[in-house]
């Protein structure tokens, strides 16, 4: 097989972009399978305010939006796993919450098909569409090197409402979990499909793959930079800049940025200093990025001629990816003359390289570049509203063109990618946004608080040891999971339901109206703007889906309404509506270290599943905070009652402690450590290993190191006493 655009000279990859477009404009049904403007939006998201949304990612579009998120709670993940007992942290500003909901709703995911049990996957983990994105390129990368051919030429992947399609710059066969269309250079696989199949252990297909934009349908376009190798952006004011801040934030957090090294020259290196780290390194200037992409080109080609083999084959084999991450360079500053024919140069003696430049990059030595004052190639109106790829005239030897406008000061930018004939509502990323997601992981990285659960009058006990209690001792009784119902009582633990109500469940929106009952609880007493603000819902729907939960509230035995009218303009429950969380924080108001075993028993009793177990994708996006602080205020009751009942010989109640925290806080080593402490107590070795085990593969996922704690426990349980070390002496005190 012919290899892909990799291995081919940069120049001639437009024109093998812009040479088989015929397909695409004879045969569109891969763009007609996307989803009508006025189709219906998925499940939990049908009365979202988009264009609030919107306003606040300030033009980032959804996978980038969705990888943004990701990265903020794998942060926030990994600072969890260090948490001492008693403490918490806090929320960002209500402003920065606002852009994580913001992110939230923007990030499409894929609801869990309906054998997600039989699967072994927990309630709520449907995947994020990015990630199914990069699961469709593993899958279509394994399918090529099991075959034996190189990745073909990429024009462009649609992500629609009901599936992803990949159109490639030839006919190619199509892969498990794929279909065909009726062009057959172009597959297309359904989400559901996407999320059954089985992800190969592979590198991606196409590590450059970014979003250009939107169509009028809303359907996401992608574009591979590694096959464009040289993007040369011009447009109006500042659009340029924002768009390429746009394409660093989204190659740097997305599933498969690790299989990409990303380089840049930008002016502001606030997000990536804080958010980005690692994943991005910068230079100072054009001069010392152009000179080590040249040395790092020359190095490869030379170990390609060594291997006799091309990049391509390297890049997608498992075993040599890692070595040959490909290289994309993203310059805000325009190269100078001498500059821009160097990177012409190393672009097409060089392989697995691309650069995206914030102005025109200009021709290569004896090429006709496209300038800003000729005139765009026409493209057909209907090519234009899709999105689709229309013949261009540009010549084989141009670098791609991005020409970015406004077409009006309130309008959203448009894209138009030549010589492919690309047109799209353009994703940016305004300076505001960008500073604000960097705002939102420093937020992550700050130091923990008191937690209101714990009492830190003893000095703030770091151990899982509770203080003893004033209480006098009490003999254990049948702790009952509930109180006796009084009112409407929401569970958020587990299954989000609602308990007590006296009216009728509404006919629509249930799930919606359990969620603005959960908010209400949070939030006592805000205004109808406050919520429509929080939630990005029209005050429409704000209203019809009140008038739904009041009516599935009720009223009291005295006719009160449980969900009063806001007759002075505050939205507030009837004092008698409750959640199982609220109950738990009253069997704690002592503190979980000052709280005798019963009451600690009783609030964990209450405990059913993980918060919000069911929440379907694009529901709860405001809720992270709340999830967090159930989760850590179930872990350390945990933790502390595990403890209570181990010390007191009750080996069987100290392991359901353990169990009913992890359904929770899953594999936290707090709780596993004192699960193998439980076990070892039993004499089960064996499953003290196998805790430890599952705490090792936890820390390896999260790319963190077990603490020594942890591992000297382990020691000590499993071989009789923790290893010998030799500590560090200074040399003066030997003398």
């Amino acid at each position: 097989a012919p290899p892909g655009p990799l291995a081919s000279a940069p120049s001639a990859l437009p024109a093998a972009t812009a040479s088989a477009p015929a397909a695409t404009a004879s045969a569109p049904a891969a763009t007609a399978s996307a989803p009508a403007a006025t189709a219906p939006a998925s499940p939990g998201t049908a009365a979202l305010d988009s264009v609030a949304v919107r306003g606040v990612l300030g033009g980032l579009a959804a996978l980038a939006a969705s990888g943004v998120l990701g990265g903020l709670l794998a942060r926030r993940r990994e600072r969890a796993s260090a948490r001492q007992l008693g403490t918490t942290f806090g929320d960002p500003e209500p402003e920065l919450q606002r852009l994580e909901t913001a992110l939230g709703l923007s990030g499409l995911a894929v609801e869990a098909p309906a054998d997600d049990a039989d699967l072994g996957r927990p309630a709520g983990a449907s995947p994020s569409r990015e990630h199914l994105v990069a699961r469709a390129q593993r899958l279509l990368a394994a399918h090529w090197r099991a075959t034996g051919r190189s990745a073909p030429a990429l024009r462009r992947a649609l992500v629609a409402e009901d599936a992803l399609t990949f159109e490639f710059a030839e006919p190619v066969a199509v892969p498990d979990a794929f279909e065909a269309t009726a062009d057959p250079a172009a597959v297309r696989a359904s989400w559901p499909a996407l999320a059954l199949a089985a992800e190969p252990d592979h590198p991606v297909a196409y590590p450059g793959l970014v979003t250009l934009g939107r169509d009028t349908a809303g359907t996401l376009v992608l574009i591979d930079l590694l096959g464009w190798r040289l993007l040369a952006m011009e447009g109006d004011d500042r659009i340029p800049a924002q768009s390429l801040s746009a394409m660093l934030v989204e190659l740097a957090c997305s599933p498969w940025a690790s299989e990409v090294t990303l380089w840049a020259v930008i002016a502001d290196r606030t997000f990536v200093d804080i958010a980005a780290g690692e994943r991005v390194r910068c230079f100072p200037d054009v001069e010392g990025a152009v000179g080590e992409l040249e040395r790092r080109a020359a190095e490869r080609s030379t170990r390609l001629a060594l291997l006799g083999t091309d990049f391509d084959r390297l890049r997608l084999d498992p075993d040599t990816a890692d070595a040959w991450t490909p290289i994309v360079l993203l310059l805000e500053q325009p190269p100078d003359a001498g500059q821009r024919d160097r990177l012409h140069a190393t672009l097409a003696a060089g392989a697995g390289l691309a650069v995206v430049v914030a102005a025109e990059a200009g021709p290569a030595a004896g090429a006709r570049a496209p300038s800003v004052a000729e005139p765009h190639p026409e493209a057909d109106s209907e090519a234009v509203a899709s999105g689709r790829a229309a013949p261009a005239d540009e010549p084989s030897d141009a670098p791609g063109r991005l020409v970015l406008t406004r077409p009006a000061d309130d309008a959203e930018p448009i894209a138009v990618l030549e010589p492919a004939g690309i047109s799209v509502a353009a994703q940016t990323l305004d300076p505001g946004t960008r500073d604000a997601i960097a705002a939102l992981y420093a937020a992550a990285e700050e130091a923990a608080l008191p937690a209101p659960w714990w009492d830190g009058t003893t000095g703030g006990n770091e151990s899982a040891d509770p203080p003893e209690s004033a209480d006098p001792p009490v003999e254990r009784a049948t702790v009952r999971a509930l109180r006796v119902v009084r009112g409407p009582r929401l569970r958020l633990f587990g299954r989000v339901r609602l308990e007590g109500a006296t009216g009728a469940p509404p006919d629509k929106a249930q799930r919606r109206c359990l969620e603005y009952c959960a908010w209400l609880l949070e939030h006592p007493g805000a205004t109808a703007s406050d919520m429509t603000r929080a939630l990005f819902v029209t005050d429409g729907t704000r209203r019809s889906n009140l008038s739904r939960l009041r009516a599935w509230l009720g009223a009291t035995p005295q006719g009160e309404l449980y969900l009063p009218e806001a007759y002075a303009g505050r939205i507030e429950l009837h004092p008698a509506v409750t959640s199982d969380w609220q109950e738990l924080q009253r069997l704690l108001d002592r503190g979980v270290n000052r709280t005798p075993p019963e009451r600690l028993r009783a609030a964990l009793a209450l405990v059913d599943g993980a918060p919000l177990a069911d929440a379907a994708p694009g529901e709860w996006a405001w809720a992270d905070g709340l999830r967090r602080r159930m989760s850590e205020a179930v872990r350390d009751l945990a933790v502390v009652l595990a403890q209570a009942e181990r010390e007191s010989g009750d080996l069987d109640a100290a392991r359901d402690a353990c169990a009913r925290g992890r359904l929770v806080a899953g594999e936290d080593e707090r709780l596993g450590c004192e699960l193998m402490r439980v076990e070892a107590a039993a004499g089960d070795l064996d499953a003290a290993r196998t805790v430890l085990r599952g705490l090792e593969r936890a820390a390896g996922d999260a790319g963190v190191d077990l603490s020594p704690e942890t591992v000297a426990l382990g020691q000590e349980i499993l071989e009789g006493r923790p290893r010998a070390q030799v500590r560090e002496v200074r040399l003066g005190a030997l003398a």
